[in-house]
């Protein structure tokens, strides 16, 4: 035996009452009461939380990835950065002026790739990751696991070079301490800090 229950609702939800049990063929009340049933079950409740916390899950997944990436990047930067100015050499007036003159060009030609791969969704960093570890280690990459890099130093001879070649630090950009002296694009010898 079922109960009788009266309920009034807005037109517009009696409206849609009315197509779904059409479309349907259902009667509205059984519509009603399988609505009312899926609203007072429990068990979808706790169906819920589950699926928040499966969400809330998958969320701090991706961020710990983007976590992992970021450092990836950081390390990257660092060590590029690093590099350079261990081997930029101090540049002339001149030789800084047609320096800053092309790297305004290839910086223009790096903004266009990054914007075409941002563009096409695809990664470079992830390109380059996936083909490293298919690789075979390079026996620099084998050192480089031995021991850190060192820049060369005033009256020591570089790792990467013969003992006869000795590398003064000064005529590099990093042994100045001042980095770069130049300014890109276009205001030469002003530093930026």
């Amino acid at each position: 035996m079922k109960s009788r229950i009266g309920i009034q609702l807005s037109e517009q939800v009696g409206a849609r009452l009315e197509a779904a049990a059409k479309r349907q063929s259902a009667s509205k009340s059984a519509l009603v009461e399988a609505a009312l049933n899926r609203f007072l079950e429990s068990d979808e409740q706790e169906g819920d939380s589950v699926t928040l916390a499966e969400q809330l899950s998958q969320l701090g997944g991706q961020v710990a990835a983007l976590h992992r990436e970021l450092k990836i990047v950081g390390e990257i930067v660092a060590h590029h950065a690093r590099f350079h100015l261990a081997i930029a050499p101090v540049l002339t007036d001149e030789a800084g002026a047609l320096a800053c003159s092309r790297g305004s060009e290839r910086f223009e030609e790096f903004a266009n790739q990054v914007h075409r791969r941002f563009q096409f969704g695809s990664s470079l960093l992830q390109e380059t990751v996936d083909r490293r570890r298919a690789a075979p280690l390079s026996s620099f990459e084998e050192s480089l696991k031995q021991e850190t890099f060192k820049p060369p130093v005033h009256g020591e001879a570089s790792n990467a070079s013969s003992s006869d070649d000795v590398r003064d630090p000064n005529s590099f950009a990093a042994g100045q301490g001042a980095g770069s002296k130049l300014n890109f694009p276009g205001q030469i010898g002003n530093l930026r800090h």
